[in-house]
């Protein structure tokens, strides 16, 4: 089942959610740090999921985030090694965030 129906627009246009993302009202909440972090880490969602064939937010599943978390656990940074805990947690921390996003702005 869908975490939400969003119609109408270019729903995986990576500006556009950084955009929206940008100017709730939770996210300004947060501190700078973690804006960038979310800044950079949407575009990296975006087309991981658009890779999977996902064609718009509104079909976005529990098997598409399971699979991200696959791909984000298999993932190696720039020297070749694992993705740290601590990174994992970020990293996952900002797709719940923007999951939560979408469900609280359905």
């Amino acid at each position: 089942m869908p975490f939400c129906r969003w119609t109408g627009v270019n729903e995986m246009e990576t500006g556009l959610w950084q955009q929206r993302f940008a100017q709730d009202p939770q996210a300004l909440g947060l501190s700078p740090r973690t804006q960038i972090r979310y800044h950079y880490e949407i575009p990296k969602m975006l087309e991981h999921w658009k890779g999977q064939g996902l064609k718009s937010l509104g079909g976005l599943t529990r098997d598409h985030l399971k699979a991200y978390w696959n791909h984000l656990y298999n993932s190696r940074d720039r020297r070749g090694q694992k993705l740290s805990n601590a990174n994992l947690r970020k990293r996952m921390g900002v797709t719940i965030g923007f999951v939560r996003f979408l469900v609280r702005n359905d």
